[in-house]
């Protein structure tokens, strides 16, 4: 027998590739919402360093060197970028991902409509926030009479009758996505008031004397005048306010001047009055 020896050397085998683990599509997020990801990775030779080496992560999110992707969100939309990974040996292997960051919820800011006094010009602005602008409103309901509101969400106009005006107001953002809020609009009428200025005008006794008081506000319809602590030979006209007549009397005259609308409600105001 002839035997032949042969020699193998055996070289150890080196470790497997290095290669990112973490597989495409990433959790998606939302803004202003807490977010964090782990990046992983297998083979290569250990001592793994995560970096971004292409693209945009999203506004408010930072990648650490130990692979965790975190931070809160600022603004909503898809951004694409590549993550690296290096181990001690100086090997790389890489990765791209997206992350969908979603928008606010869609809401309607505007709070409830402060009271408005009738025939007095109007102006709301409504707005909202969230979503994905431009917004478009709508309203559905009964506005004053003499505003109305349009696309941009702006009230406006002179509200020429008072009441209580209840409507809907709807907010559409670009994606179709819709929310809506109840409002009431409250049209008062302005307080009843008295407004001629005093002093009245003077006058002279036996000379014949008038002057026309004039009010505002309250229910509206015909007034209902009266006075007390005028010169004799003057009156008032109850319907009017109308003061006339030959004075009889001269000096310095203190009237009080009082005034009722169509509701029962009244309001006095004094007046000096010279005759001389």
């Amino acid at each position: 027998y002839v035997t032949n020896m042969l020699t193998f050397a055996i070289n150890p085998a080196g470790p497997p590739p290095l290669l990112l683990t973490t597989t495409p599509p990433l959790p998606s997020g939302a803004v202003n919402s807490a977010y964090t990801t782990t990046f992983t990775a297998s083979g290569g030779a250990g001592g793994n360093t995560f970096s971004i080496s292409g693209g945009t992560l999203p506004a408010g999110l930072q990648l650490s060197p130990t692979g965790i992707l975190s931070g809160t969100p600022t603004t909503y939309g898809s951004s694409q970028f590549t993550v690296q990974v290096t181990d001690s040996a100086g090997d790389t292997a890489s990765q791209t991902y997206t992350i969908k960051i979603a928008p606010l919820p869609l809401t309607l800011t505007t709070g409830p409509l402060a009271t408005t006094i009738v025939n007095t010009p109007l102006s709301v602005q409504f707005a909202g926030s969230g979503g994905i602008p431009p917004y478009t409103f709508v309203e559905f309901g009964t506005l004053p009479p003499g505003t109305s509101i349009n696309s941009a969400g702006l009230l406006s106009g002179t509200p020429t009758k008072a009441g209580t005006y209840s409507f809907v107001v709807f907010l559409d953002d670009s994606t179709g996505t819709s929310v809506s809020k109840n409002y009431v609009a409250n049209i008062v009428l302005p307080g009843l008031l008295i407004t001629t200025a005093s002093p009245l005008p003077s006058g002279q006794i036996d000379v014949p004397y008038t002057t026309q008081l004039a009010a505002a506000g309250g229910a509206g319809g015909a007034y209902t005048w009266s006075a007390s602590g005028l010169p004799s030979g003057l009156t008032i006209a109850n319907n009017s306010g109308l003061i006339a007549g030959i004075p009889r009397a001269s000096g310095t005259f203190i009237v009080a001047v009082t005034i009722m609308d169509s509701s029962g409600a009244t309001v006095t105001q004094n007046y000096t009055l010279v005759m001389a």
